[in-house]
Parts: structure tokens; C-alpha cells; sequence
């Protein structure tokens, strides 16, 4: 890992602080300059085993002040960031496209609801459609008004690279996908969840619901 100094220097990290190799140099800055670290607190190891945590899918308040020694403040907070992080870098590869020749992408539409502290009126329902790459684990997450064919097809030539294979169920909206320069497997999941005959199945986008809907 290194870093470059004020005067153009290669600099590495020791410890916790930067430092320049050069002789006539030496400069050094901390670990938390010039980054999101900055005016953070909390100690850089409780940092690490915090994102590794929220990795895993392990960041309750309890849990966290249990094992890592945080605060219940400092763990909204920290949540809140690395949420951040995640939008931005989706946001910044919005024009990316997942999934290629002889790549498997599997497609589906999905409702969300949320309540707050699962009590009072439910919030407005909202539609959202995405997909992941089976090879390259490369998603694609967009909300959307509706799940209609006029709706879902630009998205799906806007984020999935044509010669794709895209897996998904019988929704209606998927009829003409080989139209548009995709291959194109169906599974109806009114009789099965993997078809019969060609194998298709949507259980890693499914997957993929259940990991975003319990972070929202």
C-alpha cells in the first residue's frame, strides 16, 4: 500500500502515519488525512473490524458493542457511512454494463415496502429491478415505476451487455428479450424453482433481494 507525498514521493504506510522513503525528503501525514477516515474517532483497528463486520452483515448495536467495544451513536453513524460508500460507487459505474458473451445474468423485479421500526402505516410501495452476473457477481439495482415491458427493456439494454444468456421467470415483460440481442432462459416458477429441462434459475437474484431488503 502506498501514497504519495507533497512533493511527488512514493510514501508507505508505517504504523499509523505515511511516511517518504527519500532522504532529502522524509515528509510524512497520517493515516486519516485527505480521506473519508478524517475526524473520525474511533480507532483505526475498531475501523477495520467494523467494515469487515458490516461486510457480514454484522452490525447491530448490540453485537457491535458487545465485540467491537462501539458505541450505539458511533455505529448509526458508521452504518450510515458505509451505506454512502456503496451508493457512490454504484452511482460512479452507473454507465457499466454487467454480463457478456456466454455470461449468465440473471434478471428479476422485485417490491419494496418498509416500515419504520416495523410498526405505523406502511411507507409507499416502490418496484425495483436488477440483476447479477453469475460469473463476475456484478449487480445492478434500479428503481422503477413499474414492471412493464416499455419500462424494464431499456434498462435491461442499458445495463446488461448484449450476447448475455439472461435467466428469468415468465413474467410477461421478458417475452422479447432474444428481440434485442440477448439469449433468453425462462423458468415458471408456478411449478418449479429450477426448470426441468434446461436448468434455469433465478436463485442468485433472489439471493440478492434478501441481502438489499435486509439492509433497507
Amino acid at each position: 500500500m502506498t501514497n504519495t507525498c507533497d512533493n511527488g514521493h512514493e510514501m508507505f504506510l508505517k504504523g499509523s502515519r505515511w511516511r517518504c522513503q527519500r532522504r532529502d525528503c522524509r515528509k510524512e501525514k497520517g493515516i486519516r488525512v485527505n480521506n473519508w477516515l478524517n475526524g473520525s474517532r474511533l480507532p483505526i483497528n475498531s475501523i477495520v473490524y467494523f467494515i469487515y463486520s458490516w461486510a457480514h452483515e454484522l452490525t447491530s448495536v448490540t453485537y457491535c458493542k458487545r465485540e467491537l467495544g462501539i458505541g450505539k451513536n458511533a455505529v448509526v453513524d458508521w452504518n450510515n457511512y458505509l451505506r454512502e460508500v456503496c451508493v457512490w460507487r454504484m452511482e460512479s459505474n452507473n454507465n457499466n454494463q454487467v454480463g457478456g458473451p456466454n455470461l449468465i445474468v440473471e434478471i428479476d423485479e422485485s417490491l419494496f415496502v418498509r416500515r419504520k421500526n416495523n410498526a405505523g402505516r406502511i411507507l409507499p410501495q416502490q418496484w425495483v429491478f436488477g440483476g447479477i452476473c453469475r460469473e463476475t457477481k456484478e449487480c445492478f439495482i434500479v428503481s422503477v415505476p413499474n414492471r412493464s415491458e416499455i419500462t424494464l427493456i431499456p434498462i435491461i439494454n442499458r445495463y446488461i451487455r448484449h450476447g448475455s444468456i439472461i435467466f428469468s421467470d415468465s413474467w410477461k415483460a421478458y417475452a422479447n428479450l432474444q428481440q434485442h440481442g440477448f439469449q433468453h432462459n425462462q423458468v415458471n416458477h408456478k411449478y418449479n424453482f429450477v426448470d426441468p429441462n434446461s436448468g434455469t434459475h433465478t436463485q442468485n437474484v433472489e439471493r440478492m433481494w434478501g441481502s438489499a431488503k435486509w439492509g433497507n
